[in-house]
């Protein structure tokens, strides 16, 4: 089994041997082949007298075919019952004669004979049959139509004639030369086999030395390519020798380097992602502005379908949909879509509840996906809690319209932008706390101060009223008193926001 390997899937070492196993035996081929040469010219002598036959047979058989074309061209004309006659009598002449030369044939031309044969019967039927029918009333349509069938067949019959006479020609020619060769050449065979033999011994070693030079060279060009950064080049050496399986290895390397410097690429593409998310929200300290810019630069930098955030309300324990990418996004927000966090159908509060990514890659097989008719498209999702100082702050719901979009990698990539947003998104509502509470003690600060200059009741309660509407930033403040003191009644004071 193992000598069977090394025959059919020869190695360099069995290359190498081979040639010049082929140099020993063709030295004693050659000495055979000398003495073989002197016997084939009896036997080519004697092949000539069967083809010296069959020309004349060929001959004859052209003559005969040309004696019919023409008196078929007259009958055609005149329609005499004698030249019919002589026209069947010359088809079945024409027939007979066919097969004496396929009944001599040698073995080189049997095929071509048999051909001749097979279109001098097809051509002697229609011929017979084209004669009755002009011996009708039968109509021109059909008598044309034979006609050219007629025509047809004996084109392909004097084709095939043809044919023959240039195979007989051939055979004639190839017994000559062969005649001629042999008997010119028998004495100088052993010096011609010697030459033979160099050659033979030179070219193995050349294409023994092409079969191991070549691959290499290949197999450096392909490896060159590869350390340039070329990874789609390939070697195919179509081989299963010591070259082969380093060809193979070579491929399989270019294949995991590829892989690994694709897969590089997109991380490295996702985590600029990140970045260029991370430089433009961190500077944001309003809360409403920072969430719509989060949901539509990660749409727009990570090629997604749709990116929306839902904030948690800890009071009512549900998600409620805060902004969302986009003008679907906003249609979204305005349906003002909650989702509790109960509950087990939702991708979304699966990820708030164990605070850990959850990737769906095919809704349509999930039972864990929200269709919603506005994103028709979604085709796989990944949601992603939004977690800072260990609180949960909401959850970020990303989609994609190609199926198994969300890998592990990028699962990790959403998990690092989820942290900075959670960051961002934390940092801003403490500083809007703390803004809010410095606003509120300017306000008491100014209520304070202008109310020690007041004259009466009345302008410190417009005041306060006044101040009031300034810091809570609404339209309309208003301060109702129940006075009591004797009288019975109401009082208000009543400020129109600036």
């Amino acid at each position: 089994m193992s000598f069977l390997k090394r025959l059919f899937r020869p190695s360099i070492y069995t290359r190498i041997l081979g040639s010049f196993t082929i140099v020993i035996a063709a030295v004693i081929v050659s000495n055979i082949f000398t003495y073989g040469q002197l016997i084939n010219i009896q036997g080519i002598s004697q092949e000539a007298v069967p083809v010296s036959f069959e020309v004349t047979q060929t001959q004859d058989f052209g003559l005969l075919l040309q004696s019919l074309e023409s008196g078929l061209d007259k009958y055609f004309l005149v329609r005499d019952a004698n030249l019919k006659d002589t026209i069947l009598s010359d088809l079945d002449q024409l027939e007979s004669l066919g097969l004496s030369m396929q009944a001599s044939s040698t073995e080189q031309l049997t095929d071509s004979v048999a051909v001749l044969n097979s279109k001098t019967t097809e051509f002697a039927v229609q011929a017979r049959s084209l004669l009755d029918l002009l011996s009708t009333s039968a109509e021109a349509r059909e008598i044309n139509q034979q006609t050219i069938l007629l025509l047809g067949l004996i084109d392909e019959t004097k084709q095939a004639q043809q044919n023959l006479s240039n195979q007989v020609a051939g055979v004639v020619a190839s017994i000559a030369t062969s005649q001629e060769y042999i008997v010119e050449q028998s004495v100088g065979q052993i010096v011609v086999f010697a030459f033979v033999s160099v050659a033979i011994a030179v070219g193995a070693t050349t294409v023994v030395t092409r079969s191991i030079v070549v691959p290499l060279s290949r197999l450096q060009q392909t490896s060159q390519r590869i350390a340039s950064g070329d990874f789609s080049s390939r070697v195919a050496l179509g081989r299963m020798d010591e070259l082969g399986r380093l060809g193979t290895a070579l491929n399989s390397m270019a294949d995991q380097l590829k892989a690994i410097v694709f897969s590089l690429q997109e991380r490295t593409r996702d985590l600029q992602a990140v970045t260029d998310v991370n430089t433009q929200i961190s500077t944001i300290l309003e809360v409403d502005r920072l969430l719509q810019d989060v949901v539509d630069l990660t749409k727009e930098r990570f090629g997604l379908y749709h990116a929306h955030i839902y904030l948690l309300d800890e009071a009512n324990r549900t998600l409620t949909l805060t902004v969302g990418a986009g003008h679907v996004g906003r249609q979204m927000v305005a349906e003002v879509r909650t989702i509790d966090m109960t509950n087990q159908q939702s991708i979304v509060a699966s990820a708030a509840r164990s605070r850990r990514g959850v990737i769906i890659n095919d809704v349509r097989q999930s039972a864990t996906f929200l269709p919603h008719p506005l994103l028709p498209n979604t085709a796989s999702e990944l949601a992603v809690p939004l977690v800072s100082r260990s609180e949960l702050m909401g959850v970020l719901d990303v989609q994609s319209d190609i199926p198994g979009y969300f890998t592990q990698d990028v699962l990790g990539v959403m998990e690092l932008l989820a942290g900075q947003v959670a960051t961002a998104l934390s940092n801003a509502s403490l500083y809007e706390v703390a803004e809010r509470t410095s606003r509120y003690e300017r306000a008491m600060g100014n209520i304070d101060r202008q109310i020690q200059g007041a004259a009466d009741m009345d302008e410190i309660l417009q005041i306060t009223v006044r101040e009031l509407g300034k810091a809570l930033r609404v339209p309309h403040t208003a301060i109702e008193l129940n006075v009591s003191n004797g009288d019975r009644g109401t009082a208000m004071f009543v400020s129109d926001g600036e």
